[in-house]
C-alpha cells in the first residue's frame, strides 16, 4: 500500500489531463475517410463520427471507427487505472486511481470533441465515452450499450440510443464512489475532483448533441435506421457503378 499528498503528485495530474486531452485529438473517421480519399466532414452530416462514416463508407467502416473511437476513451482511462491503483491518498481510503481515471476520462472526451489540431471541431464524443466508463464498469457498460442499439434498431432514434450507452454508466460510477467512500474516508477534494470530471463528461455530450436535443424536442429528428445502413452499399461503391 502507498500513500500519495495532492502536494506531491498535483503536476501528475496536469501531465495526465493534458495527454489524455492530446490523445483525444486523434480522429480516426477522418483519418479512415482521407485513406479512402475523401473527408468525412465533407460527406452526410459532416459529422466524423460512426454514424455519418456508416452512411459514407458502409457498416464495417463504420464498426471500426465504432471500435477505435472506444478504445481511443478507454486507453487514458486505463493507464490512469494501472498506474494509480495500488496508490491511496495520504490519510484515506481514497484510490488515487479513482479519480485519475476520472481526470484522464473527461479529458480524452474533449479532445476529442473540441480537438485543438482539428480548430476545436471534432466528434460528438458518444464512442470514447463509452470507453472511458467501459474501464470502471465494463460489464455494465456492455449492458447498456447493448440495450442503445437495441433501442435504436427499434425506434430509430439515434441520439436517444447515444444517451441510453453512456448515461447509466457515468451516474453508476458516481453512484460507485459514494457508496465506497462517503464523506469520511475520502478527501473532500478528490470526491468533488471526481464528480466534476463525471457531470463534465455527460454536459460536454449532451452539448454536442444540441441539435439533436431540439429536434427531439420538436418532433423533428432525422431516423437511423440500422436495417438500412446495413443493406445500404457504401457510397463510393455507388458512385463507382
Amino acid at each position: 500500500m502507498k500513500y500519495l499528498m495532492f502536494s506531491e503528485c498535483w503536476w501528475q495530474f496536469l501531465l495526465l489531463a493534458l495527454g489524455a486531452y492530446l490523445f483525444g485529438n486523434i480522429n480516426f473517421a477522418i483519418m479512415i475517410s482521407k485513406l479512402k480519399r475523401k473527408d468525412i466532414r465533407n460527406q452526410g452530416s459532416g459529422n466524423p463520427g460512426t454514424l455519418n462514416m456508416s452512411r459514407t463508407f458502409g457498416a464495417k467502416i463504420g464498426l471500426m471507427t465504432l471500435g477505435l473511437d472506444i478504445l481511443k476513451g478507454a486507453v487514458p482511462t486505463l493507464v490512469a487505472f494501472l498506474l494509480y491503483k495500488n496508490y491511496y491518498f495520504a490519510g484515506s481510503a481514497f484510490v488515487v486511481a479513482d479519480v485519475m481515471k476520472a481526470v484522464a476520462g473527461v479529458c480524452v472526451i474533449l479532445g476529442h470533441i473540441f480537438p485543438v489540431f482539428f480548430k476545436f471541431k471534432g466528434g460528438k464524443g458518444v464512442a470514447s465515452t463509452i470507453g472511458v466508463y467501459m474501464v470502471s464498469s465494463p460489464l455494465v457498460s456492455i449492458v447498456f450499450v447493448v440495450a442503445a442499439v437495441t433501442f435504436v434498431y427499434f425506434t430509430e432514434l439515434g441520439s436517444v440510443g447515444s444517451f441510453i450507452a453512456i448515461t447509466p454508466p457515468a451516474i453508476l460510477y458516481a453512484v460507485r464512489l459514494i457508496v465506497s467512500y462517503g464523506t469520511y474516508n475520502a478527501p473532500l477534494w478528490a470526491l468533488i475532483v471526481a464528480y466534476a470530471c463525471v457531470a463534465l463528461s455527460m454536459v460536454l455530450v449532451y452539448g454536442a448533441h444540441h441539435q439533436n436535443l431540439y429536434r427531439l424536442f420538436h418532433g423533428q429528428e432525422h431516423p437511423t435506421s440500422i436495417k438500412a445502413m446495413l443493406k445500404r452499399k457504401p457510397k463510393e461503391e455507388s458512385e463507382n457503378k
